[in-house]
């Protein structure tokens, strides 16, 4: 049996709230209704939380305190310890109810993770670690290819171009997140019982990434480049139509039509779009050239590592939490492991036969 210890802050309607001077809301004044969302993974049953939290103060099962926070008269603070015992693994969501709108119990909410094994979790983080060190470093191959070279010959412009405005993208979708207070309270308003994981890691992983592409970008005009090696008129295209629909949404939002976490979000649409898209160039560049010669496997190698350890991490964290719905319907991290290890293995197909397959044949 676990104890959970709620801290809930009720504020008081000015209209309809009791008299601050008089009394503080009594216990008669609060249904403590908690109620089980998502997975049933925690028992005894709703019906059972309801009268558990609804017995009476002298009962051992749970405690009520209530005060009147010290820094504003209308906001009381309520501490409510449950004991609980699970019996499954999986994720749920402890939600308190008022019966009465003069109590704002928005943010009165516990999300609950119950895992088989805590050394799957230590597994999980490990390999969290790994993919996002291996994906950091799968950039570095590149720009120190070109430099021993002095040549950016083999090398596709417009995957350049489209992982350039995919790391702009994911970059101030990342900022806007972390630290931007009004679009942090949008995301609070539609999505009051979930979390915002973007964190300092995300930023600095986005801002890393953009770095290293302006790093490759330079080196693309101080290099030496083929005949006709530039962008495609595709590829702005592309680019142009994105930049358009940006506009028109931040102009949407500017007049208050859309919220302007939807055009935060529809950056983080184009980070995804965009980053699958930037694989297809370069097979094309390795194709027509008939060679992979000018494009680092060893970087492909590294970012398809990071793929396997992304998807393993995903399966791990699925069967530990008996979650695996979220893990298959989360295409922006499921999908991209997906069509990333796809990609590469094309990437590996190519350097083989153009390369290593002649080498093969003349040797037997």
């Amino acid at each position: 049996m676990d104890q959970l210890d709620f801290v809930y802050t009720f504020k008081e309607s000015p209209a309809t709230g009791p008299d601050r001077q008089t009394r503080q809301p009594q216990i008669n004044d609060l249904t403590y209704h908690i109620k089980m969302q998502d997975a049933p993974s925690i028992r005894p049953s709703t019906r059972r939380l309801w009268m558990l939290a609804r017995e009476s103060p002298r009962k051992k099962s749970w405690q009520l305190v209530s005060r009147r926070a010290e820094s504003s008269p209308d906001i009381w603070m309520v501490n409510l310890t449950v004991n609980i015992v699970s019996r499954w693994v999986g994720k749920t969501t402890l939600v308190a109810e008022a019966d009465t709108p003069a109590l704002d119990v928005t943010d009165a909410f516990v999300q609950i993770t119950v895992i088989r094994d805590a050394t799957l979790q230590v597994l999980s983080d490990v390999l969290g670690w790994t993919y996002t060190i291996a994906w950091n470093i799968s950039y570095l191959p590149q720009v120190w290819l070109n430099w021993r070279r002095k040549s950016v010959v083999g090398l596709s412009m417009d995957q350049i171009t489209l992982s350039i405005f995919a790391c702009i993208c994911y970059l101030f979708f990342s900022v806007g997140l972390y630290a931007v207070p009004f679009l942090q309270e949008e995301f609070m308003k539609r999505y009051p019982r979930q979390v915002n994981h973007v964190r300092l890691n995300d930023v600095c992983f986005a801002a890393y990434s953009l770095c290293a592409q302006l790093v490759v970008i330079i080196q693309c005009f101080i290099y030496k480049r083929a005949a006709g090696q530039m962008v495609s008129w595709q590829c702005l295209t592309l680019m142009t139509t994105a930049m358009v629909a940006l506009a028109v949404n931040c102009l949407m939002a500017a007049v208050h039509t859309i919220w302007w976490l939807d055009v935060v979000y529809l950056l983080s649409y184009f980070k995804l779009i965009f980053s699958l898209l930037d694989y297809i160039p370069q097979l094309y560049v390795n194709y027509k050239n008939q060679s992979t010669k000018g494009y680092s496997m060893t970087g492909i190698a590294l970012d398809f590592l990071g793929g396997v350890m992304s998807l393993a991490q995903m399966f791990i964290l699925a069967d530990n939490c008996n979650d695996w719905i979220s893990t298959f319907t989360d295409f922006s991290k499921f999908g991209l492991g997906i069509i990333t290890i796809l990609f590469d293995v094309l990437y590996f197909g190519q350097h083989y036969y153009y390369h290593l397959h002649g080498k093969l044949c003349k040797r037997y």
